[in-house]
């Protein structure tokens, strides 16, 4: 049985792990700024990491963007500051594979374990 739960360990992590897909935005901080205006690079919606020289990292879930700041929560980024941004989405088709793919091992798992007890 121990196997068994090393094995749900296991296919739970490597699930979590398929789900985020990072995306960083390599370019200066001006064309960065207009990106973010622009709406090419950051929605509502989103979930990101950004970066600013007063407020250090931030995380958040965007709930507005304007042409003055990004809006999370209880967030409020100035764009003019920005000179990072890191945006995190869930890709559905990766995820399944790797859920399909992990459970599929974890049945292999549950069947030698049956198989070593007899």
């Amino acid at each position: 049985m121990a196997v068994c739960g090393i094995g749900l360990a296991l296919v739970t992590a490597i699930t979590l792990w398929g789900c985020v897909t990072v995306q960083k935005a390599d370019a200066s901080p001006e064309t960065l700024r207009q990106a973010i205006r622009t709406g090419e690079l950051v929605e509502h919606g989103d979930r990101v990491v950004i970066v600013t020289p007063s407020m250090g990292e931030q995380t958040l879930k965007v709930t507005e963007v304007d042409e003055d700041f990004i809006r999370g929560e209880k967030t409020e980024i100035p764009i003019d500051e920005i000179v990072f941004l890191e945006k995190r989405s869930v890709d559905p088709i990766k995820t399944a594979g790797v859920a399909v793919g992990g459970y599929l091992g974890l049945i292999v798992l549950f069947g030698l374990a049956f198989l070593a007890d007899s």
